[in-house]
């Protein structure tokens, strides 16, 4: 699934989704829009950031 092509990604402000085997990665150009951080369930995480889903504690998930 090219998440990139279909726009179901999650890349936001200035930066471009690149599909990648398995998902997408958000590549952020340099500039003071593009904070690095991540929108997730209505809030934001910051770039760098790793947490567990509330619903499924076995997955781990990262800002970057």
């Amino acid at each position: 699934i090219d998440e990139c092509a279909l726009r179901t990604h999650t890349c936001w402000n200035d930066s471009a989704c690149i599909n990648l085997a398995g998902g997408f990665d958000c590549l952020c150009p340099s500039g003071p829009s593009c904070s690095g951080d991540c929108p997730h369930e209505g809030g934001l995480k910051h770039n760098g950031q790793v947490w567990t889903l509330k619903e499924d504690r076995c997955s781990v998930c990262s800002c970057k």
